[in-house]
């Protein structure tokens, strides 16, 4: 008979002693750095801090990829970067590295080792598009008098993409697919009361450190933007996902948890006094209720009850929001609306006359802040960048790459539109959302200045979702992302029209 020896209290894991050896070594260096940038900026402190911090988690986790792919998709809205030639030729940039980026990076590297690399696709139904895109922009580039400027903006396309790419190979099962969606759910409840928070208090700050004033009615932009519109961007996505499943999840009763995320949101979208985003809000939750009533995804009666509930919220800031529209915006016109569209189509004067001279390439991508005023000689107009999207990339690449630009938009659209003909279900749902957000991001292209890396970057993530959805449904693999985190009781006796559950 075999009797095993007593286990010796000293007996040491080689495991978990290579774990603690990395640890405190990482705490040396964490030490060591700490003194060597003692005189730098914030951003570089937190560059070296954050990594080094998720390094010490993936030693003392067995679920690497979890917390590689949770720290990805998080980092969206921490608006640190690496800039490198910054100032160089007038760059406002330079070469810049977001914290986003690193991130992904470190998964990817995750990738490589683990030996699934292989398994990666260029893209799906968009590479199309996107290769116009870049073509556009390389042929631009080698017309323009402001080539330094044109390398750092293909420079950040690149990265655009390369978000785009890892979201669309990182998502290959139900599991990767629900695991976005709540991490994009965690994002909108974090900028929400973080944008409570600064609206409150009148500061507006990040996570470098810097405050600053948010005006006379605070209008700060989260941790994401220095601009109410640009926060707005960011979050629409994720909002307009809570709304569809709010109003296809089931009964009120059920479903509290995410009506309340989605009231977070919405008074976030008020709070933040822009005109283009309430109407935005509006346009896509109007595509939301019409496109899923076609479907038989939603129940009148929880479109309704969500209704109700955005009219609450809207009547509690109602004094607010009539000061913001009733602000004095200028002299132009006799009423401040009409001053702020004659500001709005004096810029756009501005770029078709750029657009007109340069119709084939235009003046390079990046370079429309250093020659837009030459065209504005001898008018009173208020100069800025041109507050519409596809006016600026038609003046900077040339209308090929505006049209390039709104054949993107569109296919994503159409990718989103044939998800939502499926089952009820977390992809389907996640789908109807998705297409209610490009509404409402197309409509605020058309009034805001859309250059900002947040919000670009939170597009790009979900192109790569999408798309990576249909292309597992188009290779006969089921993605039906059920989403039992979301299941709620059958709602299937109510009549076909009326069943609006989510299936577990």
């Amino acid at each position: 008979m075999h009797i095993p020896k007593p286990h010796r209290f000293w007996r040491i894991d080689p495991t978990f002693a290579a774990q603690c050896v990395a640890v405190l070594g990482l705490a040396v260096v964490a030490g060591l750095l700490i003194v060597l940038l003692d005189e730098r900026e914030m951003r570089w402190k937190l560059l070296v801090a954050i990594p080094l911090l998720g390094v010490v988690l993936l030693a003392l986790t067995a679920q690497k990829k979890r917390v590689l792919t949770t720290f990805f998709i998080l980092s969206l809205q921490v608006d640190i970067y690496l800039r490198f030639l910054y100032g160089r030729a007038g760059s406002n940039e330079g070469i810049a590295v977001p914290l986003v980026v690193v991130a992904g990076a470190a998964l990817l590297i995750w990738y490589v080792t683990a030996g699934r690399v292989r398994y990666f696709t260029w893209g799906g139904s968009m590479r199309l598009p996107i290769l116009l895109l870049f073509a556009t922009s390389l042929l631009s580039v080698a017309t323009s008098s402001e080539r330094f400027i044109g390398v750092t903006r293909i420079w950040h396309d690149a990265e655009l993409y390369f978000l785009y790419w890892l979201t669309f190979n990182l998502v290959d099962s139900d599991e990767a697919f629900e695991r976005i969606v709540r991490l994009l759910l965690v994002i909108l409840a974090t900028q929400s009361a973080i944008y409570f928070v600064q609206s409150r208090t009148g500061t507006t700050f990040d996570f470098m450190g810097d405050l600053s004033d948010a005006g006379s009615i605070p209008r700060p932009g989260g941790t994401v933007s220095s601009n109410p519109a640009g926060f707005t961007s960011f979050i629409m996505p994720a909002l307009m996902i809570t709304c569809a499943i709010a109003i296809a999840a089931g009964t009120l009763r059920s479903r509290g948890w995410m009506l309340c995320l989605l009231l977070l949101g919405t008074m976030a979208i008020g709070l933040s006094f822009t005109r283009a985003a309430w109407i935005g809000f509006a346009l896509g939750f109007t595509t939301i209720v019409i496109l899923g009533w076609r479907r038989r995804a939603i129940s009148g009666r929880v479109a309704f009850a969500i209704a109700a509930i955005a009219c609450i919220g809207v009547a509690a800031l109602l004094p607010t929001m009539m000061t913001r529209v009733s602000e004095d915006y200028g002299a132009l016109g006799d009423t401040p609306a009409a001053a702020t569209l004659e500001e709005r189509w004096g810029l756009a004067r501005i770029a078709m006359a750029i657009i007109a001279d340069h119709p084939a390439t235009g003046i390079g991508p990046g370079a429309y802040a250093q020659i837009f005023k030459g065209y504005a000689q001898g008018s009173d107009q208020w100069l800025f960048t041109v507050h519409n999207e596809f006016l600026l990339r038609a003046a900077e690449t040339g209308i090929a790459g505006a049209t390039a630009f709104a054949v993107l938009l569109v296919m994503a659209f159409r990718i989103a539109l044939r998800l939502t003909r499926g089952r009820p279900s977390l992809v389907s749902v996640t789908a109807l959302g998705w297409c209610g957000a490009l509404v409402a991001l197309i409509w605020q292209m058309n009034w805001v200045p859309w250059i900002g890396w947040s919000y670009n970057a939170m597009l790009w993530v979900m192109l790569g979702l999408m798309d990576a959805a249909q292309r597992i449904a188009g290779n006969g693999t089921a993605l039906t992302g059920d989403g039992r985190w979301l299941a709620t009781r059958a709602l299937s006796r109510r009549g076909p029209r009326q069943a609006s559950h989510i299936p577990g």
